[in-house]
């Protein structure tokens, strides 16, 4: 019942209505038929949540709960809000007191609670704001006992290790780092976990712009990436309240979480699958990771609007508030950088600081507030604090420059139409979402992955020829930093290349647009390669996921009262709901229904879909060299499939594949299977590639690869050459080797796309490609699934009175 209503957004009142309604359909049905076992039934049917509840063993409010100052927001036990003065109960007042000395000295003196009388003349007090605490330590528990949970927090140690390459945080310098801690032994010790920490705020109801509640979310680093995001493996910490004016300050909320880092970076012994008994675990938050006012809140810095707004370095920003701060200037190595040890000191003499005066003094002078995660002797609040690709790229500087636009008529309505007509052209296949049809109208509601798709996928096709050829130089400059950075794996060198074409397009803005329109997230793209190596790609640490888990919490139906408690209760509901085991007589049938929550199972024979393997497979190396093309394990085959038997052309030809994939053996026709399984698509690292056998998978079915030649022969050149093609079909098949060894690979049989002589008349990475016309078939024509290196979007254009097709890789997903 309780995953109905979470599926079905039933309102705790239209839920109890249903268990009515099943009661006396039931309870009737067994009258009607006779039934004794439906009566029995009956007579222990739930007909209430709270009887449900009572019966399944939950405690909705299995959480903390404290009172919140509505002006300080410092917090209180529920016990200390209230407090008898002779025969009456009165509510008590904040005690806190901001500073020592001068007007901060005094008592806040808000009242907590407010007196509501009842229908029957009793009073009683409700406090005026709660923050509900969920122990991350109860939560960490209950996670370590299911199934498989602790086995993958282990995963990573197994992994393959590749150099020049990250492919996910364990490849970043603080994961290295704190292998070893002041000379004692941290990640190196096992069942010892990292924390990811975001705080967010965002508006609960879809008609109201005018209540925003906090949230703080803690993800467990050590799970594998295809894991570590996942709904049922985040811990919702807390649920911040309401506020009439934002805090300056989250340290109160802060400081019950804090505690119990203190705990867990000493060791606890918690129940886990991996044994009967409580083991040793240890825990430490390694990232804190959330968008600009939040993440400065967080880890005690400035607002974006300081003069010292930058959280990585001490550059001095001219200007107030009033006036528009001027962000220019890109020559980074007149920046100072900012460290730990001097972060420390200067936090903590803003918190000792006397008086209100001398403490926004000395946290003008210094950029920096004192933040509670300090109290934790190994956080470093420089680096922990990441800056955010998504808030960064996407929101930030790819929306501003849309707009700028506007507000400089680069594009006019007609243009603007002109961008519309060639969005709705272009095809980009599935899972990839569409941006709205009316750009002009609907852009400033573009979220996060539309202003992606946009930036990456469409921009450079729909803007060709709109903007004057400097300000598409510029922008274009942005996108291939974007298309770079924003892979799920990531060479030393393209991060490189990435960094100075961010700072390259930073200058050119400066110089086209004037220092005034230069803003925070220009400073910071010149940050971003400082992040990513410290934690890996973007898709180690970016808010795209948070951003997903605000969704969540905001989908359930509230009333108008205490929406935090509201909020932690659906999530504790739906933690429960996660770790249900069915019946395996109903298994079969409910699988399907419990998907959007359960996980299956990850096989500990299996290597993580985090190494970066696929990842040389389908870009890196001359062909053939330290490749194992027998190791599918990162493709999955349906269950159905058809036998296909390969006549002697189709066997000579895919005898040349095997030569050109394994150059140092001799292949013959004899060698290669005659009967092969047939498919109509295949799933590569999770994502699905679609063929024309299939009519709903045929827009998932065009692929680039750097493999095919303009003969149809295997191109043997290491350079990186894509070629576009549609799939066919795909086809598992047997070797045998000499000396008896047999050997399966899956291939994909592809029609490649010729050249057209204009194939650079768009910018790159948008191509021309003849449209009808495919090369002759040849070996290439087989290619091996591993090969595969990304799926693209296309569009029908006339050039010179030709029909044509625009080609535009799309970033892959998988790594």
């Amino acid at each position: 019942m309780l995953l109905w209503q979470a599926n079905c957004k039933l309102s705790n009142n239209g839920l109890e209505w249903l268990l009515r309604f099943l009661f006396q359909f039931l309870h009737l049905l067994g009258v009607t038929c006779n039934c004794e076992y439906l009566v029995e039934f009956c007579a222990m049917f739930p007909t209430s949540l709270y009887v449900l509840r009572k019966i399944v063993d939950l405690d909705r409010d299995d959480f903390v709960k404290y009172v919140v100052c509505p002006t300080c927001s410092s917090l209180y036990d529920p016990g200390n809000c209230t407090q008898r003065i002779g025969d009456r109960i009165v509510a008590k007042c904040c005690t806190n007191k901001a500073f020592k000395k001068g007007k901060g000295a005094k008592e806040c003196g808000t009242k907590l609670a407010k007196r509501v009388v009842l229908s029957d003349g009793k009073e009683c007090y409700y406090p005026f704001k709660v923050y509900c605490f969920n122990s991350v330590i109860n939560q960490l528990e209950a996670m370590l006992k299911k199934p498989y949970f602790a086995e993958k927090c282990e995963h990573w140690r197994n992994r393959n290790i590749s150099n020049g390459i990250y492919s996910d945080i364990y490849d970043g310098k603080i994961w290295n780092d704190f292998l070893t801690f002041k000379g004692r032994d941290f990640l190196k010790m096992p069942r010892s976990l990292a924390f990811g920490l975001n705080v967010d705020w965002f508006q609960p109801y879809s008609r109201r712009s005018d209540v925003s509640v906090g949230v703080i979310y803690l993800v467990i680093l050590n799970l594998p990436r295809e894991e570590r995001f996942k709904w049922e493996n985040v811990i919702l910490v807390g649920v911040i309240p309401d506020m009439e004016k934002m805090p300056k300050s989250i340290n109160s909320f802060l400081k019950p979480l804090v505690d119990e880092l203190q705990v867990l970076w000493k060791g606890i012994r918690l129940h886990s699958s991996l044994s009967s008994i409580p083991l040793l675990f240890h825990g430490a938050i390694l990232l804190a990771a959330s968008d600009i006012p939040a993440a400065r809140k967080l880890c005690g810095f400035k607002g974006h609007s300081a003069e010292r707004a930058c959280s990585k370095c001490f550059k001095s920003f001219p200007g107030s508030v009033k006036t528009g701060r001027d962000f220019s200037g890109f020559d980074r190595d007149q920046w100072q950088p900012r460290s730990n040890e001097l972060h420390r000191c200067h936090a903590d003499m803003v918190r000792k600081a006397a008086n209100k005066t001398t403490h926004e003094k000395l946290a003008t002078r210094y950029g920096c507030y004192f933040s509670v995660l300090l109290e934790l002797e190994y956080f470093d609040a420089v680096r922990f604090t990441v800056i955010d690709p998504m808030h960064n790229l996407f929101l930030g500087t790819a929306k501003r420059m849309f707009q700028l636009w506007l507000e400089r008529d680069l594009l006019t309505k007609s243009k603007l139409k002109t961008i519309e007509e060639r969005i709705n052209k272009l095809d980009v296949g599935t899972g990839f979402g569409r941006l709205p049809h009316k750009i002009a109208s609907n852009h400033g509601k573009y979220k996060a992955s539309q202003w992606k798709n946009w930036t990456m996928i469409y921009s450079t096709y729909a803007l060709h020829g709109l903007l004057p050829s400097e300000h598409l130089n510029c922008w274009h400059t942005y996108v291939m930093a974007c298309r770079l950075l924003a892979v799920p794996v990531l060479s030393h060198n393209d991060l490189k290349k990435a960094d100075l074409l961010l700072l390259k397009f930073c200058t050119q803005f400066e110089r086209l647009y004037g220092r005034k329109e230069v803003r925070i997230n220009m400073h910071l793209h010149c940050h971003l390669k400082e992040c990513i190596e410290d934690y890996g790609p973007v898709y180690s640490f970016w808010c795209f996921a948070f951003e997903r888990y605000n969704g969540i919490l905001g989908s359930t139906c509230f009333n108008n009262r205490s929406i935090e408690i509201q909020l932690m209760r659906k999530f504790i509901c739906e933690q429960f709901v996660l770790n249900v085991s069915l019946p395996e007589e109903h298994s079969e049938t409910f699988t399907a229904f419990f998907n959007r929550y359960q996980t299956s199972q990850l096989s500990t024979d299996k290597v993580p879909v985090g190494s970066s393997a696929l990842f040389h497979m389908s870009t890196h190396g001359q062909l053939g060299a330290c490749i194992d093309w027998s190791d599918i394990t990162y493709i999955s085959l349906p269950s159905a499939y058809k036998l296909m038997q390969l006549d002697s052309d189709d066997r000579q030809l895919l005898a040349e594949t095997y030569q050109c994939m394994y150059p140092n053996k001799h292949i013959l026709p004899g060698m290669v299977g005659e009967v092969c399984r047939k498919y109509s698509s295949v799933l590569l690292a999770g994502e699905k590639i679609g063929s024309r056998l299939e009519c709903r998978s045929l827009r998932s079915a065009r692929i680039m690869a750097s493999w095919a030649d303009k003969d149809g022969q295997v191109s043997s050149r290491t350079a990186l050459n894509f070629r576009p093609g549609i799939v066919l079909f795909f086809f598992a098949n047997t070797i045998k080797f000499r000396g008896g060894q047999y050997q399966m690979h899956v291939f994909a049989c592809v029609r490649w796309y010729k050249e057209d002589s204009q194939r650079e008349l768009y910018r790159r990475p948008v191509e021309i490609w003849k449209l009808r016309s495919f090369s002759p078939a040849g070996p290439a024509t087989f290619l091996p699934v591993q090969r595969c290196y990304c799926k693209f979007a296309t569009a029908q254009v006339e050039v010179n009175g030709v029909e044509k097709q625009i080609v535009c890789p799309i970033q892959r997903t998988f790594c």
